[in-house]
């Protein structure tokens, strides 16, 4: 009598004729949290993690011939979290498979995947609030934060003897690891342009919920012109703006608004640099507090705020209503600035 066949892992980039299979149990399992996306939609997302050597990249739980099992290792899966790059997420076992193990040993062979490409920490996001499998493998919970309505637990790994440098190492852009102040000035009219176009890249997200564009040269010359109003912008070497906000300041108090960040360039950092900026320049014109609004949709920047010490403390309508593709309002926030 033949023995239980043993479990083996494999790169989905040597098996693509299991996307579909894997994009099926995804939008069963997790569909709900994202009605518009279609099993065809995380298809092309898992194209895009046919790697062996670069992140993004998905592994495979094999029993003989059959897919049993799939985790990815991801980029940046958390937008409140710039600073935590490396992810593990995607975990699934099809229930005639569970209680094999199977989903233990991924998660063990994605550690040693990560550590191989030189990554130091890999963090998950899960909705059991003891963090369960993971908790059991040595994962340790960092904080429960509410990110796109679903309450979860973050937890993170560090991986111990990852290589400081890897040929094999994920390609991308650079990522500093900190912005240096000096980078970032106040704009001037020869600015407008450029603050017209990285405000309206970095909003297109928000198309889901506001129709056109988010602004206009025109509106960014006026609030340049206007007293008690200034853009500050971060300057790249050779190139447009990397970051820019609006800031005003009105008595004790500052506001801040249209915080954009270039699109390939968010989860560096940028938009926390920009934020310092605000409070530093505030601080010293007297200000004792900083006001900002957010789109009601946009909970995870409630939660990216509320991280920097930013406090909810109201509503009120969106201007330009008609705009709207949805129901939506303001949600205010404000920080006490200290000497």
């Amino acid at each position: 009598m033949e023995g239980p066949i043993a479990i083996r892992f494999a790169l989905l980039a040597d098996h693509p004729g299991a996307i579909r299979r894997i994009a099926e149990w995804y939008h069963g399992e997790w569909g709900y949290l994202s009605p518009s996306t279609g099993p065809e939609d995380i298809e092309r997302r898992l194209r895009r993690a046919l790697t062996r050597d670069a992140i993004p990249l998905a592994i495979l739980a094999l029993e003989g011939d059959e897919v049993v099992g799939v985790l990815e290792l991801k980029f940046r899966e958390m937008a409140i979290y710039p600073e935590r790059e490396h992810w593990l997420g995607g975990v699934y076992v099809p229930v005639s498979h569970r209680g094999k193990g199977i989903a233990a040993g991924l998660v063990r062979h994605a550690a040693e995947t990560a550590r191989s490409l030189g990554i130091r920490t890999l963090s998950l996001q899960t909705e059991k609030p003891n963090g369960g499998l993971y908790a059991r493998l040595g994962w340790v919970p960092v904080e429960r934060v509410t990110y796109r309505g679903v309450e979860v637990l973050v937890m993170e790994r560090h991986l111990s003897d990852a290589p400081s440098s890897s040929k094999n190492a994920p390609s991308g852009p650079s990522r500093p690891a900190s912005i240096a102040p000096a980078g970032i000035r106040e704009a001037t009219l020869e600015d407008v342009t450029a603050i017209a176009e990285l405000v309206n890249r970095a909003y297109r997200v928000e198309a889901p919920y506001v129709l056109g564009d988010r602004t206009t040269e025109s509106a960014v010359a006026g609030l340049i012109s206007a007293p008690g109003s200034a853009f500050l912008v971060l300057e790249a070497a050779s190139s447009a703006p990397l970051a820019t906000v609006l800031v005003k300041e009105q008595g004790d108090r500052g506001y801040f608004g249209l915080l954009a960040v270039d699109p390939e360039r968010q989860g560096e950092g940028l938009g926390k640099a920009m934020v310092a900026a605000v409070e530093s320049r505030c601080r010293g014109r007297g200000c004792r507090h900083l006001d900002l609004s957010v789109l009601s949709p946009r909970s995870e920047l409630v939660t990216f705020y509320r991280r920097l010490g930013f406090q909810p403390t109201g509503t009120k309508e969106c201007p330009d209503a008609e705009r709207l593709r949805v129901e939506a309002h303001l949600i205010l926030m404000s920080k006490a600035l200290g000497d």
